[in-house]
């Protein structure tokens, strides 16, 4: 199963590593490098290509 996560900076769409999508972890933008920290796996149905889960992501400010 593939995952992917919009950012909500810059609007590009992140692909993911299975093993990154858990709550609460950061992950990174690769394209405009904002921090993000993931607040929920959608499970309102695949995207789609019907192979790939979006991941629901709020940008994270160092120090919270």
């Amino acid at each position: 199963m593939a995952f992917e996560a919009e950012c909500p900076i810059c609007d590009a769409v992140i692909p993911l590593e299975e093993s990154e999508v858990k709550v609460g972890e950061i992950i990174y933008c690769s394209y405009c490098l904002a921090p993000l920290m993931i607040t929920q796996e959608m499970v309102d149905g695949p995207a789609i290509d019907g192979n790939t889960k979006k991941v629901a992501v709020e940008e994270e400010w160092e120090g919270e």
